[in-house]
């Protein structure tokens, strides 16, 4: 059983082939700055959608999220707002 189902949510697989890929538009693609609203939004996808291990440093010992791994996450993000000539880029 995959993680999903084992959520109880229906796991929904889109397959694509490649001549699909290769001849139909793009889709749009955009670079929004992570502002406050948009972190929170990370990190409840983070938080609900995945394991803290998969997306986290290895704060705490095991895969769960703690207070402490998602302070972690949105330090993380928030300390690198100032993009690639920041300090963190």
């Amino acid at each position: 059983m995959d993680r999903m189902a084992s959520k109880g949510r229906r796991a929904t697989r889109r397959f694509v082939s490649v001549r699909d890929m290769l001849h139909s538009e793009p889709e749009e693609v955009r670079l929004l700055p992570l502002d406050g609203p948009l972190l929170e939004q990370l990190v409840h996808a983070a938080t609900t959608d995945a394991r803290a291990e998969e997306v986290t440093a290895p704060i705490v010992p095991g895969p769960d999220w703690s207070a402490a791994r998602i302070t972690w996450l949105r330090s993380h993000h928030r300390d690198r707002r100032s993009g690639l000539d920041g300090p963190e880029g």
